[in-house]
């Protein structure tokens, strides 16, 4: 059995079957600040995500906190595509390549999103004009952490910061 090779985010099998359920809150006193990124963990990779707005202004969402903070890049080899990007940042370079992309999806208040069919293992909020409270719940794979990336505009990856 020293040839078991453990599920990555291509494993089929984990995406055909049910998940584990994963729920969290926040804490009902604004823990999403305007201006301040908050970080939601998986314990592994998701299979699916729902998210609810607790609050009566919009909350935005996304994959990397410099995505939801409307400072996302792209730079490197895309994985999906293989297209090769310089890392880009300042007003030297063609400005769809400069670190100011709005890579977030934006929650209208007491609004919901999902459920997301989509892999990740953390996720990131802000909140847009005023604190704001959110609630989520994922269906969680078996695949671990450690056998995903991280999703990053620094990995080439377009659209998520």
């Amino acid at each position: 059995m020293s040839d078991w090779v453990k599920p990555s985010h291509n494993f089929v099998p984990e995406y055909q079957v049910s998940s584990v359920p994963f729920v969290t809150s926040s804490s009902g006193l604004g823990e999403v600040e305007a201006g301040k990124v908050t970080k939601v963990q998986f314990p592994g990779v998701t299979r699916w995500v729902q998210i609810r707005n607790l609050s009566a202004t919009e909350l935005r969402f996304g994959f990397s906190a410099l995505g939801v903070d409307s400072k996302g890049a792209v730079s490197g080899s895309n994985p999906v595509d293989n297209l090769d990007f310089e890392p880009r940042v300042g007003a030297a370079y063609p400005k769809a390549m400069q670190a100011n992309h709005k890579n977030y999806f934006t929650i209208e208040g007491s609004g919901s999103l999902g459920p997301l069919e989509l892999k990740a293992n953390e996720v990131y909020f802000t909140a847009h004009s005023s604190d704001c409270d959110f609630s989520l719940i994922a269906g969680i794979t078996f695949i671990p952490n450690s056998n995903y990336f991280t999703l990053t505009g620094s990995l080439g990856l377009r659209g998520v910061g």
